[in-house]
């Protein structure tokens, strides 16, 4: 049983766009909910409610308590959806943001109509896989050594293990690299991915009819922990990205007119 008591903590950030049918957004790290969803806000608030969330430590949300955890982040959300009143949502979530999405589905799952994941880094189903393991310990040295070595450091390492050098250095000569930045620091205080267990018994007894998306340039580890999530629950549809990379939402309209397609069939 899970716990789904809140804590105390002030309300996080949200943004409202639309009306219709809810459909909640969760963003990844290194970023907040507005800067992530930019493009499905522009597709999609002509069709559906947008609820567009900050998570804690990100964008305008309070930055404390912390750490930051996956369980901390579904309850801050459950508070906003209480707080609004929805009673069921098409829910949504990118990479980290997808584990809280999975979280929330777990402790909800009558109040979610369809689950959107976007690459989630379930490391924890192929714990023992020695390219999840290598990965993992990567990214780990970069959460480590983070606040010492800084925000710059952190974000061209992590993005380098996730995405290749070559990513990094278009992104960072983009307008939006300082915007990044303000963002990583989170990354220091959060719950890391690979210790966030997934009990496969949960997973197995989820009936939320889900849509797992990867892009096929993407961190090949992802694709494959994403691949194995989606075996793993037995409502989920599997969506490949020929050219997408882990920021697919940014790049495709895959995602908008799938969730089109679920609000006006």
């Amino acid at each position: 049983m899970r716990n789904n008591s809140f804590s105390k903590s002030p309300l996080i950030k949200y943004y409202v766009y639309g009306d219709g049918e809810t459909v909640l957004f969760v963003h990844g790290g290194f970023s907040n909910g507005r800067a992530s969803w930019k493009r499905q806000i522009g597709e999609l608030a002509a069709f559906a409610k947008l609820i567009v969330v900050d998570r804690r430590g990100h964008g305008s949300s309070p930055k404390l308590p912390r750490p930051y955890t996956i369980l901390g982040d579904a309850l801050d959300i459950l508070k906003v959806a209480d707080l609004i009143g929805i009673d069921r949502i098409h829910l949504v979530g990118h990479s980290y943001g997808a584990l809280v999405a999975l979280e929330i589905a777990l402790r909800r799952e009558i109040q979610v109509e369809t689950l959107h994941l976007i690459e989630p880094p379930a490391l924890s189903i192929l714990r023992n896989d020695p390219a999840v393991i290598d990965l993992s310990e990567n990214l780990r040295r970069v959460q480590r050594l983070g606040p010492n070595m800084g925000k710059d450091w952190t974000a061209r390492l992590f993005l380098e293990k996730l995405q290749g050098k070559d990513f990094v250095e278009y992104v960072a000569s983009s307008p939006t690299w300082n915007k990044l930045l303000l963002e990583a620091s989170r990354f220091w205080y959060e719950q890391f991915a690979a210790d966030y267990d997934l009990d496969q018994n949960d997973l197995v007894n989820l009936h939320v009819p889900t849509w797992v998306y990867v892009g096929c340039q993407s961190n090949q580890v992802l694709v494959r922990v994403s691949k194995e999530l989606c075996d793993l629950l037995p409502c989920c549809k599997l969506v490949q990205v020929p050219d997408g990379t882990h920021m697919l939402q940014a790049e495709s309209n895959v995602l908008s007119l799938q969730l089109i397609s679920l609000i006006n069939p």
